[in-house]
């Protein structure tokens, strides 16, 4: 459907026009052998790869032979007579549908970055211990989550998420002594993607002034 789009826009190829399919461009299986399909095709792949690794321990040359590819044959997908390549993607967002936009043009690549905090207080019992006497490492990582939406939307077209915590001792009749946090963060530009880390960070020290250990 999106190709047909395309041609109705934009009219017929003035060159011919061949699908190609890329595989393990993102590492999700063959962490070592991420961009293995566009490697391929720019001749940039090397033998060793294919000793690369899944978690069950079955290697990228394995994979392909129990898919019919002959390993030894990754020379031959070279290729030197492409003008271009257009990847054709599903929207993984909501933005098109939203809008009510059947297609979109990529114009930056978002760039990743993820900080682990390491927030300690101090453990209690949770009966006897008052609330004016605490140091409760959850409430303080709560806090900093709800700044976290603030320092995004300063930033044009970022995002940050809290995807993991793991809090400790993990018991409903103690005070959390300890949290560990991954925040994931995104940005367009190098630069926005640097700023937006940097204030998480001063976000997350600033806890230390109210006695915790970050």
């Amino acid at each position: 459907a999106a190709i047909q789009a395309l041609l109705a826009q934009y009219g017929p190829p003035k060159a011919p026009v061949e699908l190609i399919s890329m595989v393990e461009e993102e590492g999700s299986r063959f962490s070592d052998a991420s961009f293995w399909g566009s490697r391929a095709v720019t001749g940039q792949t090397h033998q060793e790869m294919l000793s690369c690794r899944d978690e069950e321990g079955i290697t990228l040359a394995q994979a392909m032979e129990e898919m019919g590819f002959d390993p030894a044959g990754i020379d031959t997908a070279r290729r030197d007579d492409l003008a271009c390549y257009l990847e054709m993607h599903i929207e993984q967002g909501p933005i098109l549908e939203h809008r009510g936009v059947q297609i979109g043009i990529v114009d930056s690549i978002t760039g990743i970055g993820i900080i682990r905090v390491d927030i300690t207080g101090r453990a209690n019992h949770a009966g006897t211990t008052p609330m004016d006497l605490r140091l409760d490492a959850l409430q303080a990582g709560a806090k900093l989550v709800l700044r976290l939406p603030e320092l995004a939307r300063a930033i044009p077209n970022a995002t940050v998420t809290p995807g993991f915590f793991q809090v400790s001792p993990g018991s409903a009749n103690v005070v959390p002594g300890q949290v560990t946090m991954l925040i994931d963060f995104r940005a367009p530009n190098r630069e926005d993607l640097d700023r937006l880390g940097q204030s998480i960070l001063q976000a997350a020290r600033a806890l230390e002034g109210e006695g915790f250990s970050v």
